[in-house]
């Protein structure tokens, strides 16, 4: 796929909450593994998520087990995963940017045009090369959120959706794409069907999730679905992949979730 530039964005699993912060002091008792790590960095003994819900500091080790068991745990869009990196207020992520001498590029000012009060759960920031595995930040606020394992996989189905859109240049769903792309269009409806990924694999029963975690992103989810919806009724390439992504998800079963 051919974007107009660059695109550089951290496309990021968003709901309307406002959670406190972690303990800053809180020292994590792994450091990520990657694609590319040994086998030594395996964690040794399993740690189950309501443990590392309650204990901070084994948040990375958990995260790290989740990587490893990645092709039991997610679909082959997990496979462009590089590492899941537990940052608590995603300063590491701001970090990456900063280095580069980028502004992050997210989705946060759209949706507080009508909710205000978006937290960033999880990022996976794409920096323009394509064809490589990318890593997802999981912020403090992602396991404040998420009550079961099954909802901490729920975001991580979302993240999939953006880092296989970026490795392989593959959506996991028919949509026919143009050959030129405005940079921020294709941010929008990357977000949309980031949604639509997470909301199939709870429609189809692969995810166990609460009534309450899914209508945490109802809101956001249809909000982007009506700002895609309005992009459709112009002109031009941008309208032309709007209007394809919403025809998409019109003859999905996760329609209900965007109306």
């Amino acid at each position: 796929m051919r974007k107009a530039g660059i695109v550089v964005v951290a496309v990021s699993t968003l709901v309307a909450l406002t959670l406190a912060s972690c303990n800053a002091g809180v020292q994590p008792t792994a450091t990520p593994v990657t694609s590319n790590s040994s086998l030594e960095s395996i964690v040794a003994e399993q740690i189950t998520f309501e443990a590392a819900k309650g204990d901070e500091s084994l948040r990375q080790a958990y995260l790290n087990q989740l990587f490893l068991q990645r092709e039991q745990l997610g679909d082959d869009s997990w496979l462009s995963f590089d590492s899941f990196i537990y940052d608590p207020k995603l300063e590491l992520l701001g970090a990456a940017y900063k280095k580069r001498g980028i502004k992050p590029t997210t989705l946060v000012q759209g949706y507080e045009e009508t909710t205000p009060g978006f937290k960033a759960l999880m990022a996976t920031p794409y920096f323009g090369v394509q064809g490589v595995p990318l890593e997802t930040h999981v912020s403090s606020t992602a396991f404040g959120i998420a009550q079961s394992q099954g909802e901490i996989l729920s975001l991580l189905d979302n993240e999939s959706s953006t880092a296989h859109l970026f490795h392989k240049g593959e959506i996991h769903m028919e949509v026919k794409q143009p050959s030129v792309i405005n940079p921020d269009m294709f941010s929008l409806i990357s977000e949309l069907l980031s949604f639509e990924k997470q909301f199939y694999n709870i429609e189809t029963g692969r995810r166990s999730v609460s009534e309450s975690f899914i209508a945490k992103f109802r809101s956001p989810a249809r909000l982007l679905y009506k700002k895609v919806e309005m992009a459709a009724l112009g002109k031009g390439p941008d309208a032309e992949f709007a209007r394809y992504a919403i025809e998409a998800i019109q003859n999905r079963p996760t329609l209900k979730y965007f109306k």
